[in-house]
């Protein structure tokens, strides 16, 4: 391969030497001067077209080097039209590596972008797709989200002088702080994703980011095909729950996941990290807000990261339905 590469470069080499040999040999008058001008811009350009190739080739390389973690998810493009976004186009390339003609054919008629990655970077190639312009579904993540042994993680949400109304817009009674975050703030774009934003910023203020907790209602999902199916219920009143368990990132989607192995839909009902830091409560009926009983300082990092946070006392009256506000 070495011998290979000098026996290809020798002769734009010895042309460049030849050129700049009449640049400086010749006066700038003379027809030898200008030919070697030009032979030196030919080359010069020829070997930034090079470089310029090799970037792009090494930049693709590193976009697909995401796909060759394992895993079970599934990333499918939707299509989207005759003629898709250019942005899409590009979002396509750089996070496959596809070729330009394999993009525009991934984005005209949709389809499989990859399979076998891991459930992270399967969600990362979504962002960027939906970032874009375009839809993309992901599935088969039931690595991320699996079925609690127990139903004990759950046993510290229980009060015996709080309303099950209460626990399960609020959460637990007995934490420091308790804020109100909008699902659509005002100014957000339609691609905003209140909870998922909200758990990133707590995954970040807990001892135990890789184990997590969601209570679903069991309610949700009219059949059980996931994980769901395993999981030990946690007996609220009026709202019987399954609980889930995985990396507080993935909690977001632990409806969809543990109950029909898909990603989006309904944020969990209640979700919290085992070392019991914090605890998210979105009522099966909520339409404006969800809350987080945190610490002031989880507080503080909320109101900092996303529009929409507001401090409120526990179990303050607030309207369900937009109606209603």
């Amino acid at each position: 391969m070495g011998r290979e590469r000098v026996l290809r470069a020798a002769p734009p080499v010895a042309a460049l030497v030849v050129g700049v040999l009449a640049l400086a040999q010749n006066p700038p008058a003379s027809w030898e001067f200008w030919l070697g001008a030009v032979i030196v811009l030919v080359i010069g350009a020829s070997a930034l077209l090079a470089l310029a190739a090799v970037r792009s080739g090494q930049q693709r390389q590193a976009a697909d080097e995401r796909f060759t973690e394992p895993g079970p998810a599934r990333v499918v493009l939707a299509a989207a039209g005759e003629k898709p976004p250019v942005s899409l186009i590009r979002a396509v390339r750089t996070t496959t590596g596809r070729s330009l003609a394999d993009a525009v054919d991934l984005a005209r008629a949709g389809g499989p972008l990859a399979d076998g990655i891991s459930a992270a970077a399967a969600r990362a190639v979504a962002d960027e797709i939906l970032a874009a312009g375009g839809r993309a579904t992901v599935s088969g993540q039931f690595g991320e989200i699996t079925a609690a042994a127990t139903g004990e993680p759950a046993d510290w949400l229980f009060d015996a002088a709080v309303k099950w109304s209460s626990l399960t817009r609020y959460g637990p009674p007995d934490l420091p702080t308790y804020v109100r975050i909008e699902f659509e703030p005002a100014g957000v774009p339609d691609s905003y994703d209140a909870v998922g934003s909200t758990l990133e910023v707590l995954a970040e203020h807990t001892t135990t980011p890789e184990v997590g907790y969601a209570a679903v209602w069991e309610g949700w999902g009219a059949e059980l095909a996931g994980p769901a199916a395993q999981a030990p219920r946690v007996e609220v009143p009026e709202r019987p729950m399954l609980l889930l368990t995985g990396p507080v990132l993935a909690l977001r989607d632990a409806p969809s996941l543990g109950f029909h192995a898909t990603v989006g839909g309904f944020p969990p009902h209640l979700a919290w990290p085992a070392d019991q830091a914090w605890c998210l409560a979105c009522e099966v009926d909520e339409e404006i807000a969800f809350t987080v009983g945190c610490t002031q300082e989880t507080a503080r990092a909320l109101a900092a990261a996303l529009p929409g946070v507001r401090e409120v006392e526990y179990d303050a009256p607030e309207p369900l339905h937009r109606d209603d506000a």
